[in-house]
């Protein structure tokens, strides 16, 4: 007998069944692997865009969040300048809104009245113009019959006929109260002209006609006994009393024009009244007192409930440039 051949070393030797199984497995083509490495290429792109974006967000937030805002915050108060606050009555300070203080060339009323009308200043001449042609136009005869003197009505008519150039002369001034009916007429408004001393803050209205549905109310301040300038008010802002020469010269179709500002001039004659410690506003010979001042109560023919008038044929004569 032979001896047996040297004993093979079998460890280590591929197993034909896990070779086989090993050969069966799917082994991707060279398409599949190209395509498979573009997708993981793809893949990583948008995972770096998205953390690029999420990186530019978080730059542009701001390091420290805004402050909230206060609720109820209640709103500053604006100071008006009022030019010659002290010779414009204490009370009515808060009722304005804005004052121009036009210049003082001798046309400072009819500019101020330019002013008001949202023309610009040196329209003063059209301004002229308008209250000349209402003063000899179709209601001259109710202007005669107020004035009631031909030479004050000549005045009126040569200051409004100034046609120069340059500072106009006193007498070419605004004359007051004649041109304050010719203003509220010609404008169909309420023109209030506010000024210290007792009687000479006034209300004009129109001398005929009916009032509007709208509350038309213009202003001009008087101070150095020589000087106009335009007043803007608040809305529902109080009103002097009327001028006293309305209620007798005024026709039937104008009687209601005081009636929607009856309670504002109540209240203006109060504020008068604690302010100056009186009663009676108005000078000694142009009297306007008020007997009761509640407004339910009617008092006599006077312009409104609890109100009464006593007037003579004097005049306040306010003129100014």
């Amino acid at each position: 007998m032979c001896p047996p051949p040297n004993k093979v070393a079998i460890k280590g030797v591929p197993n034909k069944d896990k070779q086989i199984i090993r050969s069966r497995r799917w082994s991707p083509l060279l398409w599949e692997i190209v395509d498979s490495e573009e997708q993981q290429t793809h893949g990583s792109q948008k995972k770096s865009t998205g953390t690029s974006r999420k990186s530019a967000r978080k730059s542009n937030m701001s390091p420290t969040p805004p402050k909230p805002i206060p609720k109820n915050l209640k709103p500053i108060p604006v100071k008006v300048h009022i030019p010659y606050k002290d010779q414009i009555p204490l009370w009515m300070h808060d009722f304005i809104e804005e004052v121009e203080d036009v210049p003082g060339d001798g046309h400072c009323g009819f500019r101020a009245v330019a002013v008001l009308r949202n023309l610009i200043v040196d329209d003063q001449q059209i301004i002229r113009y308008h209250l000349y042609k209402e003063l000899v136009g179709v209601e001259n005869a109710c202007y005669r019959r107020m004035i009631n003197d031909d030479r004050r009505y000549k005045e009126v008519s040569d200051a409004l006929s100034f046609s120069g150039i340059g500072n106009a002369p006193p007498k070419k001034w605004m004359i007051m109260p004649d041109m304050g009916f010719l203003i509220a007429q010609k404008l169909n408004h309420a023109v209030v002209v506010l000024s210290i001393g007792k009687g000479r803050s006034k209300t004009y209205f129109p001398l005929c006609g009916p009032p509007p549905c709208i509350d038309r109310v213009m202003c001009l301040s008087y101070v150095n006994d020589n000087h106009f300038m335009a007043v803007d008010f608040k809305d529902g802002c109080l009103i002097p009393p009327t001028c006293p020469l309305w209620r007798r010269h005024s026709r039937e179709d104008a009687q209601n024009w005081p009636d929607r500002y009856v309670s504002r001039m109540t209240d203006y004659n109060e504020l008068s009244r604690a302010a100056a410690g009186e009663e009676v506003i108005g000078d000694e010979e142009e009297l306007y007192i008020i007997e009761n001042l509640d407004p339910d109560e009617r008092v006599g023919p006077g312009p409104g409930p609890g109100v009464k008038v006593e007037v003579d044929d004097s005049l306040i004569d306010l003129s100014a440039p």
